[in-house]
């Protein structure tokens, strides 16, 4: 005890406080801190951690405690099992994979192996020419073809994958066997198997089997399932709905489409809205709003509406409306406009801000 009592007297004159000032600080009275300097008594367990900061030590350093420090590597963690290690030591201290980046050097540790390699585990970057099976990385992954899952910390630049592909950063590959996922961009120059997602923009020469979801844009060939987009959204065929905040450029959607601009594109199975105009060379499976204009060269199996001029090739289902023109073949409800209004027969009451012409 006289020790951390010496400590303190120490503490408290190195710092310019009386013991009066300490007091307040610590919510406790002079005479308490008198006891401690004194040795007839030891703060309160509670108030030890306020005392080291308010003195800007540790609790080891208040108790003038030196801490264990790990003993050196006489032994490594692993066995004697024929397979190729790379390890980081600081000093004789091997560190863990926790510690890496906690030394300045080993953060600009990278691993480069020539020729094909087994599975791989790195605390740090890799780079090789080709991978039989797996690649783990810490850091960023560059590599040929890859035989199993690539997983890495940072970006991935490889070839063919045949397993998943998961990133912290950018995506870059060929063909990828299982599913791709980044928290960057992505770009596949092939073809992706199961589910592909980018929180950047997600760019794929080839076709998707499963979904495919971006926060940016959204660029493929045919996708088997639904698309979702924070951008643009530029496909071939659709499997299922599409979504997106941008424009919609695609070709036959085997669902709905949601757009916060344009759609263009050639049918779809489902119903159609945009904040924009609307431009399908098919039928519509569905109903279609739109902020701006709308053109449907087939037909629309629910209602039709559009902010500006309608133009429906086929007929309508349901009613038809329009802020500006509205032209359509047979309608199976209602038909206005705000301009003129041209149709074949009408089930229901037209009613036109303009002409009407009915055939």
């Amino acid at each position: 005890m006289k020790n951390l009592c010496q400590k303190l007297t120490h503490l408290r004159r190195e710092n310019n406080l009386t013991q009066n000032e300490l007091a307040e600080r610590l919510g406790v009275t002079f005479q308490a801190v008198s006891k401690w300097e004194n040795a007839q008594s030891c703060p309160d367990i509670a108030l030890l951690p306020a005392i080291a900061d308010i003195y800007g030590v540790t609790l080891d350093e208040l108790f003038e405690r030196t801490p264990p420090q790990p003993a050196p590597c006489d032994r490594l963690p692993w066995d004697d099992d024929g397979k190729l290690r790379f390890a980081a030591f600081c000093g004789r201290r091997l560190l863990q994979e926790n510690e890496l980046y906690s030394v300045k050097e080993a953060a600009l540790l990278e691993v480069r192996y020539e020729g094909e390699a087994l599975d791989v585990y790195s605390s740090f970057s890799v780079t090789c020419s080709s991978v039989g099976g797996h690649v783990t990385a810490k850091g960023d992954v560059t590599s040929g073809a890859v035989g199993g899952y690539v997983e890495a910390d940072g970006d991935v630049h490889c070839g063919a994958v045949s397993g998943d592909v998961t990133a912290n950063g950018d995506v870059t590959c060929c063909d990828v066997d299982g599913s791709m996922t980044a928290n960057g961009d992505a770009r596949i120059t092939g073809d992706v198997q199961g589910n592909a997602h980018a929180e950047g923009d997600l760019t794929i020469d080839g076709s998707v089997e499963g979904s495919a979801s971006a926060g940016g844009d959204l660029t493929s060939a045919d996708v088997g399932g639904d698309l979702s987009a924070g951008g643009d959204i530029a496909c071939q065929n659709a499997g299922g709905a599409v979504e997106a905040g941008g424009d919609v450029a695609c070709k036959d959607v085997n669902g709905y489409v949601e757009a916060g601009g344009d759609v263009s594109c050639k049918s779809t199975d489902g119903y159609v809205e945009a904040g924009g105009d609307v431009n399908v060379t098919g039928s519509i499976a569905g109903y279609v709003e739109a902020e701006g204009d709308v053109h449907v060269e087939g037909s629309v199996e629910g209602d039709a509406r559009a902010e500006g001029d309608l133009t429906i090739g086929g007929s309508v289902e349901g009613s038809a409306s329009a802020g500006g023109d509205l032209t359509s073949a047979d309608v199976g409800g209602n038909a206005e406009a705000g301009g003129d209004v041209t149709c074949g027969h009408v089930e229901g009451d037209v009613k036109a801000g303009g002409d009407v012409c009915i055939k």
